[in-house]
């Protein structure tokens, strides 16, 4: 047979053929032009099989050159292990088109932030006039599609938002532009206080719609990390990020230094504060806590 013919009795192409021949897999035959034999076929055929079914190369060829069979089992474990983690991220990835289909259906915008926060924000958009504010929503606006591209953000509309609530972030917004012109650490952590109270406020209002299980999975991962790096690229004012990083303090969330900082800066202090998974996003500053799994 010719390598074209080979790779057609297999069902599979030349160029896999070849690339088992460059890995070792499968023999090459000797001459030219290259003859094979139906022995070339019967192990290109177990290859596939094999492959198919979730092996890894390198485990096919371990069992296909007289392993023993109990041998095999580890490898047919880790197989299964990936093949239900495709099915587990298939489902995800099915319910995230689902309810995309949905929302295309109302004429809702397509976003990985609720329609219900996504709402809350343009209320708060609409009291504000300072420009300075507006960029500031705007980003931790950014902050919580990137949340929501790693979560599945709850939803908010169980939540009746009253313009006290907005008036209160809208307050809460103007508190972290004047962290850049605080007189001086005390002035600053008067503002982060009246800020907490404001976050405390609206997280105790929203911590039973699904927010404290969604970011405690978080916090477990890498998405955090990469969350408030994005928060320290959205905010990089030296102030700022002084008022974040007292927040954070007072919140136990290991800080930007100690979980958002770029490759080469110094490694967490020993003995940090623990992750505490805590609901964000409508307090006009920081998803900084929030983040997920990955497809």
């Amino acid at each position: 047979m010719k390598v074209s013919e080979i790779a057609y009795l297999a069902d599979t192409t030349v160029r896999t053929v070849r690339w088992y021949h460059r890995i070792g897999l499968l023999p090459i035959p000797e001459g030219r032009p290259r003859d094979y034999g139906f022995d070339h076929l019967a192990r290109l055929v177990h290859i596939r099989w094999l492959a198919q079914s979730g092996m890894s190369l390198k485990a096919v060829g371990q069992i296909l050159d007289s392993s023993p069979e109990a041998d095999a089992r580890d490898d047919l474990d880790s197989a299964l292990a990936r093949i239900d983690e495709e099915i587990r991220s298939l489902k995800a990835q099915r319910e995230r088109i689902a309810g995309l289909r949905e929302l295309a259906h109302s004429g809702a915008k397509l976003s990985p932030v609720p329609t219900s926060l996504d709402q809350f924000y343009a209320r708060v958009r609409e009291r504000l006039t300072d420009p300075e504010q507006i960029e500031i929503l705007d980003r931790d606006w950014v902050l919580a599609t990137l949340g929501g591209v790693s979560y599945t953000l709850p939803d908010l509309a169980g939540v009746h938002f009253t313009e006290a609530d907005v008036a209160k972030t809208a307050e809460a917004i103007e508190l972290f532009a004047r962290a850049r012109r605080a007189a001086d650490s005390d002035d600053l952590a008067r503002l982060a206080d009246r800020f907490l109270d404001i976050y405390t406020e609206l997280a105790e209002r929203i911590a039973g719609q699904g927010f404290a299980e969604a970011f405690a999975s978080a916090n477990d991962g890498p998405g955090l990390d990469r969350l408030l790096t994005a928060l320290r690229v959205a905010y990089p004012d030296g102030r700022q990020q002084a008022f974040i990083e007292l927040c954070l303090r007072k919140l136990a969330i290991p800080s930007l230094g100690e979980l958002g900082g770029h490759p080469g800066d110094e490694p967490a202090r020993p003995g940090a504060a623990p992750v505490r998974a805590f609901p964000t996003g409508t307090d006009g500053k920081p998803e900084e806590s929030k983040e997920r799994t990955p497809q």
